[in-house]
């Protein structure tokens, strides 16, 4: 990346100011990923499979045909 902003210097000189950004990012990627995991983890592993993969079918209405003789 610093390679790239030296390229585009000429171009683009508020490049620099973005290289901050570069390494953080993952860094938030990565622990909200890691939250996420410890997070839901235990219900997952050690949860209740009562209700899951159980599907109610709606219920369905009669409809009256109408009538279209005159």
């Amino acid at each position: 990346m610093s390679v790239a902003a030296f390229l585009n210097y000429d171009y683009d000189r508020n490049l620099w100011k973005t290289l901050f950004w570069v390494p953080w990012y993952f860094m938030f990627l990565f622990a909200f990923g890691a939250l996420t995991v410890v997070w839901t983890a235990p219900k997952g592993l050690f949860g209740s499979l009562a209700g899951a993969g159980k599907w109610k079918s709606p219920k369905r209405l009669k409809m009256e045909k109408p009538d279209i003789r005159g």
